[in-house]
């Protein structure tokens, strides 16, 4: 009896582990939001104010770190995947330059703000989260100035929206 209960625990917590895991993308939506948004405005304004690029590598400012190292030390500390994704979250706006801040931020503020509240993955299809339009053709008629930078804003976009369940 006390094996099949503990055997029914593993497994339904396995399960809720692996519905859990499936149900963020390979982004994890809102990771840094909820690890550093008590603290940080946003991803995209932390990596303009505080952080640089060398050789591919992301260093804050003012410590001189490797982001990695500090984010292991850095209030409690991340580990593993969230460590990776948050490293990622903020390589990826230190890259982009400030774009979205640059052609968005006047109405939008934050990429990540917009994309959680206002977008949302169906079948694989970026969309207004309560107008249905598809964001890829929405964009290129929407404050852009090329195809090519309605694509790059529908990809970042993308990153920080969850899919429907």
């Amino acid at each position: 009896m006390y094996h099949n209960l503990l055997f029914t625990l593993v497994v339904c917590s396995l399960l809720v582990e692996s519905v859990s895991r499936a149900a963020d993308t390979a982004e994890r939506p809102g990771l840094f939001q909820q690890r550093c948004g008590a603290c940080h405005e946003g991803a995209g304004k932390l990596a303009e104010e505080s952080l640089f690029i060398v050789d591919g590598v992301l260093f804050g400012r003012d410590s001189g770190r490797d982001m990695r190292d500090f984010l292991a030390d850095h209030f409690g500390g991340l580990t593993g995947a969230d460590l990776e994704t948050v490293y990622r979250v903020l390589l990826r706006n230190a890259q982009n330059g400030g774009r979205f801040k640059e052609r968005c931020a006047i109405c939008h503020n934050e990429a990540d703000a917009l994309a959680r509240k206002k977008l949302i993955l169906v079948d694989g299809q970026l969309r207004g989260r309560y107008s249905g339009r598809e964001i890829g053709a929405f964009l290129t008629g929407h404050g852009t100035r090329s195809s090519e930078e309605a694509h790059f804003f529908e990809r970042l976009l993308r990153r920080f929206t969850a899919s429907a369940r």
